[in-house]
């Protein structure tokens, strides 16, 4: 089912602002996608301790491929699948904030997968995502993403943790894009910087989730609390279109 979190991202990647974005907060709680507790992992996915290939791995994306190729790209993929008027601060005002948007909230895995999905095969939403998401199953999560996935699982997860990390941060395609989870949209999609905010701000005892979490009921709960949490993180973080 669509998630609060991602639901946030989609407003703001195809441009529809922050307006749109403050409008999808109040459209109600968030949800909590599927487990998928049967997603395999693909070859050269997965934790690590220590250490990051810049060619794989999450994380920011300055130095590596840089916020004018992705801002570039986003923009020919939305004017090639006809949606010029939605992208954010209009034509003109697209390539500013889309800079600054790129350091504050996406993670290098996410241009990454970008640069390699907005074509336009995938002008519909679900093939986009469905291309994303195949795209980190093959990068390596990087240390603070790591931190959160496992802050995350400690916190709402306890008592199988282990499981957690692997429905939480890795794509099954056969239940297909709506399955994920706004821990999965946080964990790969966002900049370190968030990143660390989340964990600090959204996990352990600073995670006010309700219930017990070793019950389903307390899981439901500590994961909608996780998403709402996130979900402010990630709208504080969005910059304004440039005067």
């Amino acid at each position: 089912m669509q998630t609060w979190l991602r639901a946030l991202l989609a407003a703001t990647t195809i441009g529809a602002g922050t307006g749109a974005v403050l409008s999808a907060c109040s459209n109600g709680e968030s949800s909590v996608g599927d487990a998928t507790g049967d997603a395999g992992k693909s070859e050269g996915g997965g934790l690590v301790d220590s250490g990051t290939d810049p060619t794989t791995d999450g994380g920011n994306t300055q130095g590596v491929d840089g916020s004018f190729d992705i801002c570039v790209k986003t923009a020919g993929y939305e004017i090639g699948c006809g949606r010029v008027a939605d992208l954010t601060c209009g034509d003109a005002g697209f390539a500013a904030w889309c800079a600054l948007n790129d350091v504050a909230i996406n993670s290098q895995q996410f241009d990454r997968a970008e640069l390699a999905c907005l074509t336009q095969a995938n002008c519909d939403a679900k093939k986009r995502h469905d291309c994303d998401y195949r795209a980190y199953n093959n990068a390596t999560l990087d240390q603070a993403q790591t931190d959160l996935l496992l802050a995350y699982c400690n916190t709402c997860e306890p008592a199988d943790v282990s499981g957690c990390t692997v429905r939480q941060a890795f794509y099954n395609p056969d239940a297909g894009p709506d399955s994920v989870s706004d821990t999965f949209i946080a964990v790969t999609e966002l900049s370190d910087a968030l990143v660390g905010q989340i964990k600090q701000k959204c996990t352990g005892v600073a995670l006010d989730a309700g219930a017990d979490a070793s019950t389903d009921a307390g899981i439901t709960a500590c994961a909608k609390a996780f998403s709402n949490c996130s979900g402010g993180i990630f709208v504080d973080a969005l910059p304004n279109c440039p005067k």
